[in-house]
């Protein structure tokens, strides 16, 4: 382990962070995820909830990798600041819950999800601020779960099988060193990152509501929240919140929770939106795939 991160072909330790850095060298056959394996096939198909304000982020897997996908928006500040973009998420999944419980006749214009998608198999997906949203959607079902949380989020009997958090936007007043080495003339630099918060979060709050760091004071204490299903995290080498990032998963695998990270070496945030065909992409689709794959054969032990 050099810095914290795995080479290629070295297991993991236990309980810490399952950590992979692409772009240092080329990634091999040997990593494919551990125990994922060939899946029989099924007449109903996974579902994937992505949480953005952007139509698509990601086409769809490649090989054999028919999935039905909800793409859902959400309410944007300054008209609607947070927690606004958070509730609309919990609305969304409370909504897949009342459908998945009806029958394709009563679900009426929605009855082709429910004759198609298993709402036992469901994936919740997001990046930038989505990334973040689905975050706080995996602690709201986590407190429900353990009977903690102020809104009820049981999603019975909708199962959500993992969490995809691609680049998530973290805040905090304590600038990390990410933060503050930034240059200023990359796109998502310091000071449009500060703007960011100001025009999203509650008038008077700081960063370290706890809508922006899960850390925060007033945040949930994340050791006590029941975190069901395994959480993949993804980040940029030249991410401005690389850093806290890196943080965030470190800390949730101190708690014991199933959380991988990822790093891509060399890319800033949101590269696979600038590189659609790049190869770093292309490893980002195959991760994401073998992700979803490992946690459906968790089904199979």
């Amino acid at each position: 382990m050099e810095g914290g991160r795995l080479r290629q072909g070295q297991q993991p330790p236990r309980p810490h962070v399952q950590a992979v850095v692409y772009g240092r060298r080329r990634r091999g056959r040997q990593e494919e995820a551990a125990g994922a394996g060939p899946l029989p096939r099924r007449r109903l198909l996974p579902g994937v909830v992505h949480v953005g304000e952007r139509a698509r982020v990601l086409p769809p897997p490649r090989r054999g990798g028919r999935r039905r996908r909800a793409l859902r928006g959400y309410r944007l500040a300054p008209e609607h600041r947070l927690p606004t973009a958070v509730d609309d998420g919990v609305g969304f999944l409370r909504w897949l819950s009342r459908l998945s419980a009806q029958s394709t006749m009563d679900a009426a214009a929605d009855g082709w999800l429910t004759k198609a998608a298993d709402f036992g198999r469901v994936f919740v997906t997001g990046d930038s601020a989505g990334g973040t949203i689905a975050h706080h959607l995996a602690v709201r079902a986590g407190l429900a779960a353990t009977k903690r949380g102020e809104v009820d989020l049981d999603l019975r009997p909708v199962t959500v099988r993992g969490y995809v958090l691609l680049m998530p936007f973290f805040g905090g007043v304590r600038r990390t060193r990410s933060e503050a080495e930034c240059p200023a003339e990359v796109l998502l630099n310091l000071d449009l990152f500060d703007r960011f918060w100001r025009l999203s979060l509650p008038a008077g709050a700081t960063r370290d509501h706890q809508a922006a760091n899960p850390f925060g004071p007033d945040s949930p204490e994340l050791g006590s929240v029941d975190f069901r299903a395994p959480v993949l995290v993804v980040v940029g080498g030249l991410d401005m919140m690389r850093d806290r990032t890196v943080d965030y998963a470190e800390r949730l695998a101190a708690m014991g929770k199933p959380v991988e990270l990822v790093e891509f070496a060399g890319k800033p945030h949101g590269f696979y939106l600038h590189e659609p065909g790049s190869e770093a992409t292309g490893e980002l689709i195959g991760l994401v795939s073998r992700f979803l794959h490992s946690c459906e054969a968790r089904l199979l032990d």
